[in-house]
């Protein structure tokens, strides 16, 4: 070790002296795996960082794949498997990069090694499967017999021993064409055992004689006794049948004979007419399975092309619309934009019901748990649907109790899809009088409340005998309901079956001719969040405190050193990109409180914690960290807690919450934040520009700037800026259906997004960062990185119209 050190430190000096950067990055890595050899944990991390560093620098994907791949191999040496994995995943990403698909098997395939190490079973079988897709490209009969070996282990674990033997033959075959000795001899041996356990002691004594061809073992001597145990005492059976038979033939051999040719005989008939029938039976079974699967196979395949060829077009037209929208129009043009606005809708919302069943009948939905407004839903829908009272006698109206809090937790995406299933419907069939939505406090209990929703109509009614098929899919009142009234039948079967997977049930009564009434309840959790809207609050700024903040996002960074850096009152923040720089700062300053964000590259805020409060040495280890984060704070508190995070605020930061919990985890002496002033956010220099359009609000962030036009403008120019970047990277990821790294920049764009206040993009963010890798998801989503990037770039042009007009 000491020679091979001593010849790399002479390869680094010479890299150096060419200026060779790859060359000195492979020196860093050779040199950092002597160190690991030698268990020296901080001089073969100090190495491999260099190497990263460089790699970044001239943007070789393939060292900081090394680099990180090294590092991973210190840890897993280290026993220190959660970050050998860490560092593996980071390998793979970068490598994945590149166009060598040898080292993208390697890397899946290390990946997949660690995953198991650390219990996670169906993540390191996917890993060695791509592991193995990406070797049959190359052909490397060496690496496929390891591969293969390993899937094989995996599925004799699970006693899956047919697909265990696949793998495991699979193996031996390209251990012999390699001439890869030993698992030639693995393979053997493995199969030996694998047929054994499947209680196959014929095949298991052949391998186990091809094995001792290559290696004496004693299992072969036990498993020809019990073989021949076996043989042995089937002999002695047939033996003593034989000598019974022969005792009754003496006896009476014709009367045994003709009995048993009687039995023999009716036993033929009885089973001749068994098996007709079964195979009868088995035949219409088959049939009828087959007709099944081909239904829904076909019902699928509908679904999803429906999807992409519906939604596509549409949403160029709905596109279109809004940016027509943005110009100069007659009042009668408007009119016409209005109607082909209200038609695009109501095509989509169609669309979205067909997809909707597909994704319920499969089980593919999953609730959210956000703070939730039934007052603003309620709103909304009305501002939505008014129109389609402007044609005739009716009324749409609303009914809210009072007692109502503002937020509750639930989804709104979903309970507005309800909401508004039921009230379209009643407006459609009703054709003069009133709908009206009701929304009531029933019961209210320590941690939730039970709400009682209603909507009630004045319209044609349903008879009895409808009333129990109402709720099916693609059934109406009528046979002529659909030609007179439209729609596909689908929305109510939608809507009882969102209903009851929030647990609620859905009930209806209704009279030919006089209206119906739907009603049904949900129980939904209490909300902590205070929430207020357009309000600008001075606070008591911070005093005398040195803050880390860090976070990938070049926008998330910015606004967080301009709200709480300030020279006056003595507070210094120091900003760091990812989770390893901030370790690095961290061993060399003491600060007296660190924001982390979770979510980032290189090391998340939950492993740079975690880290920080092992690390005896590092003065920051007893230090308050705040965790920052856009997930619904439900979602990961339990893992902040379980890491040593001292508190989590969520993103969008409300700044008199920020301070309040920097002051109590610091224990300052200065009071919790009490609102001086409260002003109108018209009232300051940005009073005479609208930060409000159809499709963006700046409010919230106009307040937590103090209507700081310069500052708008700054962060407005970032969002702008990065926005681009992200959405190209997110189109390339959506495409590769890399699905953890489209969860990571999605979630990336949303933080982003929530500043800039473009709450039409929020449902669309959470639904692409639940995407996992299942064919029904993908097929109804393949255009839904599209609709983003229209609705971004709408939102943009919106930002870029407000930045001239507060720039003039």
């Amino acid at each position: 070790n000491e020679k091979s050190l001593s010849f790399h430190s002479k390869a680094l000096k010479t890299a150096k002296e060419y200026a060779n950067p790859k060359a000195i990055a492979n020196a860093y890595i050779n040199i950092g795996r002597i160190y690991t050899k030698l268990s020296d944990e901080e001089k073969a991390k100090t190495n491999y960082f260099n190497a990263i560093k460089i790699g970044e620098k001239i943007k070789s994907y393939a060292i900081k794949s090394a680099a990180n791949s090294s590092l991973g191999e210190l840890y897993k040496k280290l026993k220190k498997n959660n970050i050998a994995t860490q560092y593996y995943i980071e390998a793979l990403e970068d490598i994945l990069q590149t166009d060598n698909v040898y080292l993208q098997g390697i890397a899946y395939k290390n990946v997949g090694i660690m995953q198991r190490l650390v219990k996670e079973d169906s993540e390191s079988l996917t890993s060695f499967k791509r592991a193995l897709q990406k070797l049959e490209l190359v052909d490397d009969k060496r690496e496929l017999s390891e591969i293969n070996f390993i899937l094989g282990e995996f599925y004799q674990d699970k006693k899956e021993f047919d697909n265990a033997i696949i793998y495991m033959k699979n193996s031996l075959g390209y251990a012999e064409l390699s001439g890869h000795q030993e698992y030639i001899k693995k393979g053997y041996e493995n199969l030996a055992n694998v047929y054994e356990e499947n209680k196959d002691y014929k095949n298991a004594y052949d391998y186990l004689k091809y094995f001792s061809a290559i290696k004496d073992t004693k299992f072969i001597s036990e498993l020809e006794a019990q073989i021949e145990i076996e043989k042995k005492n089937r002999e002695i059976a047939l033996i003593n049948q034989e000598s019974q038979f022969e005792v009754q033939e003496a006896t009476n051999r014709t009367y045994i004979l003709l009995i048993a040719a009687i039995i023999i005989f009716i036993f033929s008939l009885i089973l001749y007419y068994n098996l007709r029938q079964k195979n009868k039976i088995n035949k219409e079974l088959k049939r009828a399975t087959d007709l099944a699967n081909k239904s829904i196979q076909e019902k699928e395949e509908f679904f999803a092309f429906t999807s992409h060829e519906i939604r596509t077009p549409l949403n160029a037209v709905v596109g279109m619309t809004q940016l027509l929208d943005n110009t100069q129009l007659s009042e009668i043009q408007y009119k016409y934009l209005k109607t082909i606005k209200a038609s695009a809708n109501n095509i989509l919302f169609l669309v979205n019901d067909v997809l909707d069943l597909a994704k319920l009948e499969k089980g593919a939905i999953e609730l959210e748990s956000v703070d939730v407004s039934l007052q603003e839903i309620t709103a909304t829908i009305v501002d939505s649907l008014s129109y389609k009272t402007n044609d005739k006698p009716l009324k749409l109206t609303t009914n809210i109790d009072q007692n109502l809090p503002h937020y509750l937790k639930g989804d709104p995406l979903r309970i507005n899809q309800i909401l508004l299933n039921l009230t379209d419907n009643a407006l459609k069939f009703t054709k003069q009088g009133e709908v009206n939505i009701s929304i009531a406090l029933e019961k209210e209990e320590s941690n939730n409340l039970t709400v009682l929703f209603k909507v009630k109509d004045t319209g044609i009614g349903i008879t009895k005998v409808k009333l129990n098929k109402i709720f099916e899919s693609y059934q109406q009142a009528s046979v002529d309901t659909s030609r007179n009234y439209g729609g596909t039948g689908l929305g109510l079967a939608i809507t009882k079956q969102l209903i009851e997977l929030m647990g609620g049930k859905i009930a209806i009564k209704s009279e030919p001719n006089k209206g119906t009434e739907f009603t049904f309840k949900l129980t939904l959790n209490k909300s902590t969040s205070t929430k207020e809207k357009q309000k600008i609050t001075k606070v008591e700024p911070l005093r005398n405190l040195s803050i880390l903040a860090v976070d990938d996002t070049d926008l998330n960074r910015s606004i967080f050193y301009d709200l709480v850096h300030s020279e006056k009152h003595n507070v210094t923040v120091t900003l760091a990109e990812d989770g390893q720089k901030a370790i690095e700062i961290c061993k060399d300053k003491k600060f007296d409180v660190i924001m982390m964000d979770l979510q980032m590259p290189i090391l998340n805020g939950f492993d740079t914690t975690a880290t920080i409060r092992r690390n005896s040495n590092n003065p920051n280890q007893n230090t308050p960290i705040i965790a920052m984060t856009a997930h619904a704070i439900e979602g990961v508190s339990k893992r902040c807690d379980e890491v040593g995070m001292s508190d989590y605020i969520a993103k969008p930061i409300n700044i008199s919450h920020l301070y309040n919990k920097i002051r109590a985890l610091t224990k300052s002496t200065v009071p919790d934040i009490k609102p001086l002033e409260t002003v109108s956010s018209e009232t300051q220099n940005t009073k005479a520009i609208n930060l409000i359009t159809e499709r963006v609000n700046l409010t919230e962030l106009s307040a937590l700037v103090g209507g700081k036009a310069p500052k708008i403008i700054k962060y407005i120019d970032l969002f702008l800026k990065n926005i681009p970047k992200d959405m190209a990277l997110l189109k390339n990821q959506f495409k590769a259906k890399e699905w953890e790294e489209v969860a990571k920049t999605t979630h990336k764009i949303k933080g982003n997004a929530s500043y800039m206040g473009i709450s039409q993009a929020k449902a669309i963010l959470i639904e692409i960062e639940k995407l996992k890798e299942d064919v029904a998801d993908i097929d109804n989503n393949t255009d839904i990185v599209d609709t983003l990037e229209v609705i971004l770039n709408q939102s943009s042009e919106d930002l870029t119209l407000i930045k001239q007009n507060l720039t003039a």
